[in-house]
């Protein structure tokens, strides 16, 4: 499995650099082959990070960055 895809269960923190707050997103499934991880934030599932990243945002994301 590549190191970088998290693993189903793992909660993923993203920590604001310019405002005080993080986000907290807990992985619920992963496609390696694809790629594709899909996540809960706030009790909402998202089909990508990036989706996920754009909610929590407001603007388009790279969810693999954010």
């Amino acid at each position: 499995m590549d190191v970088r895809i998290p693993e189903v269960g793992e909660a993923l923190v993203h920590r604001f650099r310019r405002r005080e707050g993080e986000i907290r997103a807990e992985v619920v499934s992963v496609d390696p082959e694809r790629r594709a991880v899909r996540v809960r934030m706030d009790g909402k599932e998202y089909a990508s990070l990036s989706a996920a990243a754009k909610a929590a945002a407001g603007t388009p994301q790279n969810g693999w960055i954010y």
